[in-house]
């Protein structure tokens, strides 16, 4: 990469900079999960060295370091105003562990950090920078593992992109004649319609630019910008990014999404064909044909390493589950079937030892529970004086329904506090996040991006350990009353002080409960 194209690429992301998100599924307790269900030992990320490449305003490190204080952090980007950012969050969640470089990956010392990480993630990069700058981060992640680590590497997969490629080089040519990055991406977000609405039926072509635009349509500006109006954006079949990593001396552990790698509802023709691959990265790469895949999140290790490809339910027992899934209907029976839903999935048990766990798991909100606890805790609610039946269906049952997404595997939980105390601690990165201009997303405990108002973004932020809810309503109400915050009930704005101070004691109290459900309390606030 030229010093003219590096400056050109700082330049996009200073002028339209990437928001800073929390991506779980790279974090280190995710793809130690994955790397331990295929028969790896893995570093203990609790006290890991982590070097994230590309970690634009710290939102994906900065939770890691939160909860992990043992553990010690590094990221680098090369935008002067993402480690800005970054270092901004760093400063206000007080994080000790954290360290944000300004520095370009192709300028980032291999010999000088060979074999020093535990863990290396690389997510949202691969794809947007040069080739040149791709082969660089194969490189530190093949020289800096330490012999049991574990990189992550994100890109954008063929032949899914091959279709959006069109779309993308129509909106690019179209945004030529525009400088000011807003007015490209408010012109091409029009041509995108103007495409959907006339472009021709025939062969599809209509409706493939339609399901573009819906995908986009609710997608922020920073991902429309720098995914279809930018200079770089590389796209790789997944044999041939396998062939680069293996030249570093990598090997494919599996996918950050777990999901992925499974066949689960895959008509059964493709099931056969695809059984037919002994070699696991064929059978994966063909995988890709099937589906249309246009993203992958690889988990990498060195070379030499002996992976397990065999699946054992026991293997549940070693991890955290949580769930998504609902159960059909108001009421449940555990006499009768019970039908569990998961988006456009769902599967039917008349065995009440398996509803009740999967019912104890809902209850839950997404929060883990180790699979022991979760055991025990059935076991007290239905009276039994022996686990092994409940133990057994969970072992017998429950990675199927895994594979399928029904049961997430976590290797640990967050810090969440499980009630409140009485002048409870709100996540700092949460905190941070809420007091900026127009924040309308705010990041758990869990790694969950959460909806919020500036009513939320106001108690959010009041939290902080050095008052209780009942302070936190009262501080609201004198805003809402000054005229610093509108509160409307019914769609109607609140302007009586009487009024005010009741709908807002309410609304404090719903919401801390609210956050409290979505994991936004350290533990330690008690």
């Amino acid at each position: 990469m030229s010093t003219q194209e590096a400056g050109q690429l700082e330049q996009s992301y200073d002028e339209v900079p990437y928001e800073s998100l929390c991506y779980a599924q790279t974090h280190p307790a995710t793809t130690a999960m994955v790397a331990r269900l295929f028969g790896l030992h893995t570093p203990d990320f609790r006290k890991a060295r982590i070097l994230e490449l590309g970690c634009s305003g710290g939102g994906n490190l900065a939770p890691l370091a939160l909860s992990y204080p043992s553990a010690e952090c590094l990221g680098i980007d090369f935008s002067q105003v993402e480690i800005d950012e970054a270092n901004a969050l760093k400063a206000f969640a007080k994080l000790k562990n954290l360290e944000f470089r300004r520095q370009d990956i192709l300028e980032f010392d291999v010999s000088g950090n060979k074999g020093a990480f535990d863990y290396i993630i690389c997510h949202g990069v691969f794809s947007w920078v040069p080739l040149n700058v791709g082969a660089k981060i194969l490189e530190i992640c093949g020289a800096c593992l330490k012999p049991d680590g574990i990189a992550v590497v994100s890109f954008n997969a063929l032949p899914g992109w091959n279709a959006v490629r069109s779309v993308r080089e129509m909106l690019m040519h179209n945004g030529e004649r525009y400088k000011e990055p807003q007015e490209k991406i408010r012109q091409s977000r029009r041509f995108l319609d103007f495409l959907a609405e006339n472009g021709a039926e025939t062969g599809g072509y209509r409706a493939g630019i339609e399901r573009e635009r819906s995908l986009l349509k609710d997608l922020d500006d920073f991902y429309f910008f720098h995914d279809h109006l930018s200079g770089e954006n590389h796209q790789f079949y997944f044999r041939d990014f396998m062939r680069m990593a293996g030249a570093q001396g990598l090997a494919y552990v599996g996918d950050a999404v777990l999901t992925t790698m499974f066949m689960g509802d895959l008509p059964p023709p493709a099931v056969k064909k695809l059984r037919e691959f002994e070699d696991l990265l064929e059978q994966e790469q063909y995988m890709d044909y099937v589906t249309n895949r246009r993203f992958r999140t690889t988990i990498l290790c060195r070379k030499g390493r002996k992976l397990n490809r065999q699946l054992s339910g026991e293997q549940l027992m070693d991890f955290h589950l949580s769930t998504t899934m609902q159960a059909r209907g108001d009421s449940v029976d555990l006499k009768k079937p019970v039908t569990f839903i998961s988006g456009a999935a769902q599967f039917t048990t008349d065995n009440p030892h398996a509803s009740a766990m999967f019912l104890e798991l809902i209850s839950r909100k997404g929060k883990p529970v180790q699979a022991a606890d979760l055991v025990a805790h059935v076991q007290a609610r239905l009276g039994l004086k022996d686990p092994r039946p409940l133990r057994d269906t969970l072992i017998n049952g429950g990675m199927g329904l895994v594979t399928r997404g029904f049961i997430t595997l976590h290797a640990d939980a967050p810090p969440c506090a499980e009630k409140l105390s009485a002048k409870p601690v709100a996540s700092p990165i949460a905190r941070y996040q809420a007091g900026k201009p127009g924040c309308k997303n705010v990041t758990s405990l869990l790694g969950s991006r959460v909806p919020t108002d500036p009513v939320a973004n106001f108690i959010l932020q009041g939290l902080d350990g050095s008052r209780g809810v009942a302070d936190v309503a009262r501080a609201l109400a004198e805003r809402i009353r000054r005229g610093d915050i509108v509160m409307k009930k019914n769609e109607q704005q609140v302007t009586d002080l009487a009024a005010i101070r009741a709908e807002v004691a309410k609304v404090t109290e719903q919401t801390a409960a609210k956050l409290l459900e979505n994991c936004f309390f350290m533990a330690s606030s008690g």
